[in-house]
């Protein structure tokens, strides 16, 4: 005999107690005097024997209703003694994603699961454990139910591949051993799943969980759009299936509330909003919906900074004024220079360094230029007519351009505009197929094929290679392009490029990059901080830019604030849990080969116990318990 519990046989000490009482007889007897005493002294020999075997008897049955109890409740079992030495190791995966919060029949599906296994998960094995976040190995089944009451929703989500792949990694390989895998889990349709493909050397079961039909409404994305005159806000809010609901929504920074209103879907699952903002920012911006099924997609977090000035240097042979008219504004910190008084200094304090027709390039200059790229700044160039070219080629080789050879002094027009180009991506509102096109007399021969203007015969006007960008031809004296709408939102749109390009939040469990301007000692660090919770993330540091890297280390949606040493905070980040778990398809897992499917956890338990020929002996040590009892009211009553 066998048991799932062995632990609770140190109940059996309990036996100890009803034997003490009937070896120290408790009771007390006062003794009265009395004359004629013959009679009572032959009372006295018969009760006493009476007594006796009463009290035998019924501690007897005391013991026995004891015994019965604790074995019961220990859960004894007969087995097959092969099948119990056989090797066997049994891996249990656990889905605690999103998903598994839906509701079932009467609480979610992820507590229905964590309810079957602490209701019937067999005690006389050990466990491997995993989750989409976590993992444990060899486990015994008192530490299994302790770690489950503590389980909890991840924001990690894994296909049923990785799960797989996961869950088999807690193994060990031995010969002539039983792998038994079970899976909890929704089984949320992400891609197409071969099952002739599982590992033939483990045996499969299933539990799927389904939810009630619902709908489930969700704030998908949101995006800024801007314009010189408005910022707008626009986001989506879907519908698991088409509903004439109204739902409300609202907009809030931190605690204020900022607007609110109601959508109406009219049959469809799609709906989008916009909001103009009215100020410059919002630092704890976050979009709500009131909705009862899933609510983990009821919040998206944004964050929209106030951006800063950009600082422009213009170096130039001599002043130019067209410039001036482009970058004099509050959006630029502007600043233009003549070649023979230049400050060196300069060029390191600026975001956009713009070599403005100069002749030659002073050695002292390309040096500058170089570090100025290597921090992940933004560099125009704008050659004269007669240049050195010696000069500008060496800069050119320094900076993996292709080098110029002699100026082309045939005249030429500008002819195309590549709209798709990240200057003029989002400029135009419909793509223009004859305009005023520019002419110049004279021009450099660039065959780069990141161009963003281009002449009649196809050659590069304006070409980009990373955060450089090089005009082949003469503005100043050798063309109309100052008086084209094109020469504004070049020079303007080249400047952005060096606006850090930040996104409204970002995905948890996404890798994240965030570009940061900042001075920092050699010795301080950025950290990541929200409430309590508080970490360094990657990063790495040129000059007065940083770049912050984020993988896998959030678990919370919401707002964290980047602060440096001094605990002060530089500037609001939001993350968001990704939406794809809130998409209702399933996979058919009764469809699969080579799996055994399950309805509950519960029914897999015993299916397994039958497997194991176990044979529960609890129920016969309960009925001899109250056997006994019976028993002993019977001897109590009837035995004088």
């Amino acid at each position: 005999m066998q048991f799932y519990r062995p632990e609770l046989l140190y109940g059996l000490l309990a036996l100890a107690i009803p034997i003490i009482v009937h070896l120290f007889q408790l009771r007390k007897f006062k003794t009265e005097p009395f004359t004629n005493v013959a009679l009572l002294k032959k009372l006295i020999i018969s009760s006493r024997k009476s007594s006796k075997l009463k009290k035998w008897l019924s501690l007897i049955a005391r013991l026995l209703i004891i015994t019965c109890l604790v074995l019961a409740f220990a859960q004894p079992y007969f087995s097959d003694s092969k099948i119990v030495d056989q090797k066997k190791q049994i891996g249990v995966f656990i889905d605690n994603s999103y998903s598994m919060a839906l509701k079932g029949q009467n609480t979610s599906l992820f507590e229905k699961a964590k309810k079957e296994l602490l209701e019937a998960l067999p005690e006389n094995e050990n466990y491997h454990i995993a989750t989409h976040d976590q993992s444990l190995k060899n486990v015994k089944p008192s530490e299994f139910k302790s770690w489950l009451y503590d389980l909890d929703y991840s924001s990690v989500s894994l296909d049923l591949k990785a799960i797989f792949t996961k869950a088999q990694s807690l193994y060990q390989a031995q010969e002539n051993q039983l792998n038994e895998l079970v899976i909890l889990s929704d089984f949320q349709y992400f891609e197409e799943f071969d099952s002739s493909s599982l590992d033939t050397t483990y045996n499969y079961h299933f539990i799927q969980y389904q939810p009630k039909e619902q709908i489930n409404f969700s704030i998908d994305t949101a995006y800024l759009k801007t314009s010189a005159e408005q910022k707008t806000l626009m986001f989506k809010v879907s519908a698991s299936d088409q509903t004439t609901q109204s739902l409300p929504v609202s907009l809030y920074d931190d605690k204020t509330l900022l607007g609110k209103f109601s959508l109406n879907f009219e049959d469809e699952t799609e709906k989008n909003y916009s909001f103009d903002i009215e100020q410059n920012e919002i630092i704890n911006g976050r979009i709500q919906i009131d909705d009862a099924s899933l609510s983990f997609d009821n919040k998206l977090f944004f964050s929209i900074a106030e951006p800063e000035k950009i600082k422009v240097l213009i170096i130039s042979q001599q002043a130019t004024s067209y410039l001036d008219k482009v970058y004099n504004n509050e959006r630029f910190d502007y600043q233009q220079s003549l070649i023979g008084n230049l400050e060196y200094a300069d060029i390191s304090q600026a975001d956009v360094v713009i070599l403005n027709e100069l002749q030659s390039i002073p050695n002292a200059l390309k040096i500058s230029i170089e570090n100025h790229i290597a921090e992940n700044k933004v560099l125009g160039i704008i050659p004269s007519k007669d240049i050195d070219l010696n000069s500008y080629n060496d800069l050119f080789n320094a900076l993996n351009l292709r080098p110029y050879s002699a100026v082309n002094s045939n005249e030429i027009k500008l002819t195309t505009i590549a709209f798709e180009h990240p200057i003029f991506e989002d400029v135009f509102t419909q793509r223009i197929q004859n305009f005023d096109y520019p002419s110049f007399e004279s021009y450099y021969r660039s065959s780069n094929p990141q161009k963003a203007l281009a002449f009649s015969n196809g050659l590069a006007f304006l070409e980009s290679q990373n955060n450089i960008f090089r005009f082949n031809a003469t503005i100043e004296d050798n063309s109309n392009f100052k008086q084209s709408p094109l020469v504004v939102l070049s020079f303007y749109n080249l400047a952005l490029q060096a606006q850090t390009k930040t996104q409204l939040y970002a995905e948890i469990g996404q890798s994240y990059q965030f570009n940061i301007k900042t001075q920092l000692n050699p010795d301080e660090v950025l950290s990541l901080s929200q409430d309590e919770y508080k970490f360094i993330p990657k990063q790495n540091a040129k000059g007065q830019h940083i770049t912050l890297q984020f993988d896998e280390n959030l678990n919370t949606p919401g707002h964290y604030a980047i602060t440096n040493t001094q605990n002060d905070t530089l500037y609001q980040l939001a993350f968001n849990l990704n939406r794809k778990e809130n998409q209702f398809n399933y996979l058919d897992v009764s469809n699969f080969n080579n799996v055994k499917t399950y309805d509950s956890f519960t029914t897999y338990a015993q299916n397994w116990s039958e497997s194991q020929n176990q044979k529960s002996l609890w129920q016969w040590f309960i009925a001899f318990a109250l056997i006994f009892m019976i028993i002993e009211l019977l001897l109590l009553r009837f035995i004088k």
